[in-house]
């Protein structure tokens, strides 16, 4: 998971969107999280659910 440091300058995402990606891969997470960094926007909803059954 994410250290204290990423979380808190991580903006809030939705629980259902947490939820979904939490099932992905700590290496998926620490790449999404750059790419949410680089791209200053987070994944909607559908588009975490479709990570996720990529993901399994």
């Amino acid at each position: 998971m994410y250290s204290q440091s990423m979380t808190s300058k991580c903006k809030v995402i939705a629980l259902r969107l947490a939820v979904e990606l939490s099932y992905l891969s700590e290496e998926e997470q620490s790449d999404l999280y750059e790419t949410i960094k680089s791209e200053d926007c987070t994944p909607s909803y559908a588009q975490a659910t479709k990570l996720r059954k990529l993901s399994e």
